[in-house]
């Protein structure tokens, strides 16, 4: 880790928001190799805002998608559900018929 900060060292604290191991080791390591503090803090305020940026446009581009599939399904769904609850009762019936007409007809 240390390695990889003296080589790479602000892309190391750019990438930490995007993983839980680089952002709670990400600190004391640039502080082990002698990161300046203000280069600390802008390259972790970019990260930081990049990374704030791709969640909310992820969950804005999926919420989107969820919202299609959402609307879809609501317009849909109900008739699949009255084709389905209509051939189970019309299972049902002839069911009952053929087991009535069999208890007739063994009597």
């Amino acid at each position: 880790m240390e390695d990889a900060a003296a080589r790479a060292g602000p892309w190391v604290v750019a990438a930490a928001p995007f993983s839980a191991a680089l952002r709670s080791t990400i600190a004391p390591v640039c502080g082990t190799v002698e990161t300046r503090r203000l280069l600390l803090l802008a390259v972790t305020a970019v990260g930081v805002t990049v990374w704030a940026g791709t969640t909310i446009i992820a969950v804005r581009i999926l919420g989107e998608a969820a919202e299609g599939w959402i609307s879809f399904l609501a317009a849909v769904g109900p008739t699949i559900l009255l084709v389905v609850l209509g051939s189970t009762g019309f299972r049902a019936v002839v069911r009952l018929r053929h087991r009535r007409a069999a208890t007739r007809g063994s009597s």
